[in-house]
C-alpha cells in the first residue's frame, strides 16, 4: 500500500538556526521518496516558534489532517520543528496513535504509536527540547537588557523610519521629516493632515514600504528610540511577547536623535490627551462646510450624495435628524463656492488680513502671539513631567515626599502660566493659524493651496453659517437662505 505524506518544516526567529524551511523540506522530501512515499501535501511555518505558544497556522492544518484520517506518515527535519512543549509533544503524539499516524525525522528519533517505548522517549526529548527553549529564551533576554543598559541601538528586523539598518546612521530626508512632523503637530496640525502634507506630498513610505499613516506616525513620534533612548520592552508571562505598552525606559542611547528631549516632551503632552481623538475612521474630509454648516433644527450638517436620474451624483448638504419633528433642511454644494468667495473677497481688503490675524491670535502683537504659543508649549511640557512622576511614584521609584514636593514645585509653575494665558487670551482661544498666517500677503493663494482642516478651522472661527428653510421643491441654489454671522 503506498504511504499518504506530508511534509512539515518551520523556522523560528532564531537567526542562528541552520535548518532554514527550504533545507527541511528537501530533506523531509528525500526520505519520503527514498520510502517511496506519496506526498499528498506540504506545511510551512516560517518565522513561528513552537516553545512560545505562536500561533502556527500550518502546523494547524496538520493536526487537522492527521484527524481526518488523511495521512499515513509525517516526515520533518526533526521532532522539535514539530512541537518544544512536552505537553504538545504528548497532545501531538496521542493523535497520531489515536489515527495510526507515524513521524519520521531526517534528524534523531521518530515517533512511531505501535512501539512501546516511543512515549517515554518522546517525553524525554520534549523536556529536553523545553529547557533548552527556556534557556534560549533567558540568553536572548539578557541580551536585550544588555543591550538596552549600555545604549546600544536595537537592530535586526524592520529599520526605524529615520535611521539605516544598523540604527545609528541617520537618514536625513525622513529624519527632516519626522522633525518637520513633529513641528506641524505641535502647531496644532492633525496626524493625518501632517501625513499628507509631509510624507506624502515628499513621496517618503513608512519603512514597511506602505504608505504612511496617521497611527503609524503617532507611534514614530512617541518613540523614545527617535529621541535618543534607550528603552526595553520586558516579556509578557502570560503572552511571551515583548508589548510595547510594558516599554522601559533605560536611559540615554549611544546614537544620535532626530528630536530632542523637551520637543518629545511636548509631543507626548499632546498626543497623550485624552481629549484627542486618536483615529479617524472613514476617508480623508474633502468638503470643508463639512459639520461648520448649522441647520435650521441647530444641528451640524454633514456632505452627503444621492443619485439622479441620468446616473450621475449630486453632492448636498444635511444634518442627521436627530431631532423628532424638528425642520430641517438640505443645501446644495454650491454653499462651498460662495462661502469661499465670501471670505476671500472679505480678506483682499484693506484691512483683511489684519482682521483675519487678529480674529485668530486676538492680539494685534505678534510677539504677545508667539509668547501665546511658547506657554502653551511649556504648560504641555509641564504636563508630561507631571506624568512622569506619577508613573514613577506608582513604581516606587520615588517616596511620597519627593512626589509631593515635585508636584508643588510644578503646580506653581502651572498656575503662573494660567494666569498669563488668561491675560492674552479672551473666550475665543487664539489658534495655531495664526502664526502660519503672519507672513501671509496674498490670501487667496493660501486658500487655495490650504488644507481642508485649515479651511474649516478658519471658517469657524471668523463665522457662523446656519441654513435657512427654502421653498419647497425648487431647484435652484437660493444664496439667500445661507445666513452668515461674522465673528
Amino acid at each position: 500500500m503506498t504511504l499518504r505524506a506530508a511534509i512539515y518544516a518551520r523556522i523560528s526567529l532564531d537567526r542562528k538556526d541552520e535548518a532554514g524551511v527550504k533545507r527541511q523540506a528537501h530533506l523531509a522530501t528525500k526520505l519520503a521518496e527514498a520510502e517511496e512515499a506519496t506526498i499528498v501535501a506540504e506545511y510551512v511555518d516560517n518565522n513561528a516558534s513552537a516553545f512560545s505558544g505562536m500561533y502556527r497556522p500550518e502546523y494547524e492544518n496538520l493536526l487537522k489532517s492527521i484527524e481526518a484520517g488523511e495521512l499515513d506518515v509525517v516526515y520533518v527535519y526533526a521532532l522539535d520543528r514539530l512541537t518544544r512543549r512536552t505537553k504538545d509533544t504528548l497532545a501531538l503524539f496521542e493523535l497520531c496513535e489515536k489515527h495510526n499516524v507515524r513521524i519520521k525525522a531526517t534528524q534523531g528519533y521518530s515517533i512511531d504509536p505501535s512501539d512501546p517505548s516511543s512515549r517515554i522517549i518522546i517525553v524525554i526529548l520534549g523536556l529536553i527540547a523545553e529547557q533548552e527553549s527556556i534557556d534560549r529564551a533567558a540568553r536572548i533576554r539578557a541580551s536585550y537588557v544588555d543591550r538596552a543598559r549600555v545604549g546600544r541601538p536595537k537592530t535586526g528586523g524592520r529599520r526605524m523610519l529615520g535611521y539605516e539598518a544598523d540604527a545609528e546612521t541617520i537618514i536625513e530626508n525622513e529624519a527632516q521629516a519626522i522633525r518637520d512632523a513633529a513641528v506641524m503637530i505641535l502647531a496644532g496640525k492633525t496626524l493625518r493632515e501632517t501625513v499628507r502634507e509631509i510624507f506624502h506630498a515628499r513621496g517618503i513610505t513608512a519603512t514597511s514600504g506602505r504608505d504612511m499613516t496617521a497611527p503609524t506616525l503617532r507611534d514614530i513620534l512617541l518613540n523614545p528610540r527617535v529621541r535618543g533612548i534607550s528603552t526595553f520592552n520586558p516579556t509578557d508571562p502570560v503572552t511571551g511577547y515583548r508589548l510595547i505598552r510594558d516599554r522601559q525606559i533605560i536611559g540615554p542611547g549611544q546614537w544620535p536623535a532626530i528630536i530632542d528631549e523637551a520637543t518629545g516632551e511636548k509631543l507626548d503632552a499632546v498626543l497623550r490627551d485624552p481629549s484627542r481623538r486618536r483615529s479617524h475612521a472613514g476617508n480623508a474630509p474633502t468638503r470643508y462646510l463639512a459639520s461648520v454648516l448649522t441647520c435650521t433644527c441647530g444641528d451640524p450638517m454633514y456632505s452627503r450624495t444621492r443619485a439622479r436620474e441620468d446616473g450621475s451624483r449630486r453632492r448636498y448638504y444635511a444634518c442627521g435628524r436627530g431631532i423628532p419633528g424638528g425642520t430641517h433642511v438640505t443645501i446644495g454644494d454650491e454653499v462651498d463656492s460662495l462661502i469661499e468667495r465670501v471670505i476671500i473677497g472679505r480678506m483682499a481688503k484693506p484691512d483683511g488680513l489684519e482682521l483675519l490675524q487678529q480674529s485668530l491670535s486676538t492680539n494685534k502683537d505678534s510677539t504677545e502671539t508667539e509668547e501665546l504659543q511658547e506657554l502653551v508649549s511649556q504648560r504641555n511640557a509641564l504636563l508630561a513631567r507631571l506624568e512622569m512622576l506619577e508613573d514613577s511614584l506608582i513604581d516606587g521609584e520615588i517616596g511620597v515626599d519627593a512626589f509631593t514636593r515635585l508636584e508643588k514645585k510644578i503646580a506653581e509653575q502651572l498656575t503662573g502660566i494660567d494666569d498669563r494665558l488668561q491675560i492674552l487670551t479672551t473666550a475665543r482661544t487664539a489658534d495655531p493659524l495664526a502664526v502660519e498666517l503672519v507672513g501671509v500677503t496674498d490670501f487667496a493663494l493660501w486658500w487655495e493651496n490650504a488644507s481642508v482642516e485649515d479651511k474649516r478651522r478658519l471658517t469657524r472661527i471668523l463665522m457662523d453659517i446656519h441654513i435657512l428653510p427654502g421653498t419647497h421643491g425648487a431647484k435652484k441654489f437660493d444664496p439667500t437662505r445661507v445666513q452668515v454671522t461674522w465673528h
